[in-house]
């Protein structure tokens, strides 16, 4: 049961049909990976909802221009593509000017939905059971933009209220992770 002012929309509507892959293996290959440059995200740097940097591959600013489409802007929603496709990451001021990789498909919400109150929704296990029963493939389930546009969301009435919600979410956390240091 949702309010009566919210309501369901996909993904694609969400994100004004902004959905991404990543780079073609042929745009990027291993070999022009550096150990310092801009970070490349691939599925294993999304944990806990959040971009890994550390673990990132590295490329040149110059590789980054040639694929420069696939940067990624705070509040941008990066999804693996294969394996694990329910994990995801927002992006936010240190991930922000990173590249989309071979192995992720970007999502960027539009200017009446907030990223944060839409990644705390995509925790839900309702949504990542969504994703993993819709995804294709018997051996590796993968996942793509066609299908990830017709992912249901709930929307609140206004970019505001779904500030708000997100606000008082991550107050919580804060919270619990405070609790759970000491």
């Amino acid at each position: 049961m949702i309010p009566n002012d919210w309501k369901i929309m996909s993904l694609g509507e969400i994100c004004s049909n902004h959905l991404q892959t990543g780079p073609f293996g042929s745009q990027l290959h291993s070999h022009e990976y550096v150990e310092n440059g801009i970070p490349v995200l691939m599925p294993k740097d999304l944990n806990d909802y959040r971009a890994d940097l550390s673990s990132a591959a590295k490329i040149t600013p110059k590789k980054a221009n040639d694929l420069k489409k696939h940067i990624l802007k705070k509040g941008d929603l990066l999804f693996s593509r294969r394996g694990d496709v329910a994990r995801f990451a927002l992006i936010d001021e240190k991930s922000e000017g990173s590249i989309c990789g071979t192995g992720c498909l970007k999502a960027r919400p539009n200017e009446n939905h907030s990223s944060k109150f839409l990644a705390y929704f995509l925790q839900k296990d309702s949504v990542k059971q969504w994703l993993e029963q819709n995804a294709v493939g018997q051996t590796m389930p993968n996942m793509n933009t066609e299908i990830l546009r017709e992912l249901p969301l709930i929307s609140a009435s206004s970019r505001k209220e779904e500030e708000k919600i997100a606000e008082i979410l991550s107050t919580w956390d804060k919270a619990i992770e405070t609790v759970e240091k000491l």
